[in-house]
């Protein structure tokens, strides 16, 4: 009985999990929006490339759905029904921006890559990014030294953050910049998210560009980077180890003087803190401060001052959380402790391991083995263990 509503709500909580895209950008100290799906009109004067954002009508909160290999140019290339943005960020050539994620769940690892394509002397408004010819300014997989860990496990450790040097020896003009995340953990095949924007580069010391390609033809159903699982063999653990990985493309062309991806990117959280989330209100898995997770693969670990989210204080083990709440520690017996928000305030939390929170007046599950915990209102909390999202 109990392992099937387990299953049930494990099959719940797949369902309404998003995935994740860039909100902002930070280039040359100034911070300029992307395209948010949750709020699209917000967006409109940014620089971060719009697309065609899926009717959310079972209310999943999946509007940031990957683009698959047979969908078409533009899918592939910026998104389904992409379209330009208004504006373009001046940037320096030479210098480094960051892109912020507003998510991104830990088990969809792949290779991070980030792409050029000059736009000509008429800007990028009325260019088809299908079209374009593209080359590489960094690439990273595998991390180097391990087996199993990917680049998107330094991007959540660095706070959904990723940073990009752009080329000191490109030409000057008006560049759309292609970043994106390849994930391995569907055995059906790669799920590409790719985001879009548009950049005015200046101080570029290169007369011409490396040899670039279409996108579509550089990702094909034949490529055998694409035919490889990350999926875990067991429910938290680790991706299949791999010796080596050969990411899909031309490499990064040795004339841009390419600095190494993880050299930049380290896995330290940006100024040692958590960034917040635009229109939290709209988007309820960016509500609050972003939590953070341990460098383990291990569930329901290290969730730093959650908010009370859906009648649930969301406080693992990072002592009290904002809203008060004393259950220190989730899946581990707490006999001592108070649960002053899951139920009445001075009532004991009995048993916390591998049962039912009896004080909690939703009666919902409330161990780290359960992955996930069910709001009153019938929404799965899923965020908070971000091992089973799809």
């Amino acid at each position: 009985m109990k392992s099937t509503a387990l299953l049930a709500a494990l099959s719940a909580a797949s369902g309404v999990m998003g995935h994740g895209y860039v909100y902002e950008y930070l280039i040359n100290n100034q911070k300029y929006p992307g395209f948010d799906v949750y709020l699209p009109t917000k967006y409109s004067s940014g620089i971060g490339w719009s697309w065609t954002v899926q009717p959310d009508t079972k209310k999943t909160w999946d509007r940031d759905s990957p683009a698959a290999l047979n969908q078409g140019g533009d899918a592939l290339v910026c998104q389904k029904g992409a379209k330009p943005a208004p504006k373009s960020a001046p940037v320096t050539a030479g210098s480094v921006i960051t892109l912020r994620w507003n998510k991104w769940p830990e088990d969809h690892r792949g290779p991070i890559i980030t792409w050029l394509a000059e736009c000509g002397n008429g800007g990028c408004s009325n260019v088809n990014p299908a079209k374009l010819k593209w080359f590489k300014i960094e690439e990273a997989g595998l991390v180097p030294g391990s087996s199993t860990k990917w680049a998107p496990d330094i991007l959540i450790q660095q706070g959904d953050n990723w940073k990009v040097k752009i080329p000191k020896n490109i030409k000057n003009g008006n560049y759309i910049l292609r970043h994106e995340i390849i994930a391995f953990h569907d055995l059906n095949g790669a799920q590409f998210y790719p985001i879009c924007s548009n950049l005015q580069v200046t101080g570029g010391t290169g007369q011409t560009n490396p040899q670039g390609e279409l996108i579509q033809q550089v990702y094909t159903m034949n490529e055998a980077s694409l035919k490889i699982s990350t999926k875990p063999t067991s429910p938290g653990g680790p991706p299949p180890a791999l010796k080596s990985y050969k990411i899909p493309g031309r490499p990064v062309d040795p004339s841009l003087g390419f600095t190494n991806s993880f050299a930049l990117n380290t896995g330290a959280m940006e100024n040692g803190a958590h960034h917040e989330f635009p229109y939290k209100e709209l988007d309820p898995f960016s509500t609050g401060k972003r939590y953070r997770s341990s460098t383990s693969q291990s569930s329901n670990t290290r969730l730093k001052g959650m908010p009370l989210v859906g009648g649930f204080a969301a406080n693992g083990r990072s002592g009290a959380s904002q809203n008060g709440a004393s259950n220190q520690n989730w899946g581990q017996t707490n006999q001592g402790a108070q649960n002053q928000k899951w139920g009445n305030p001075g009532i004991k939390n009995q048993n916390t391991q591998g049962g039912l929170n009896r004080q909690n007046n939703a009666n919902r599950p409330s161990n780290q083995n359960f992955q996930g915990n069910q709001a009153p209102q019938g929404q799965f909390n899923g965020r908070y263990n971000r091992n089973y999202r799809r």
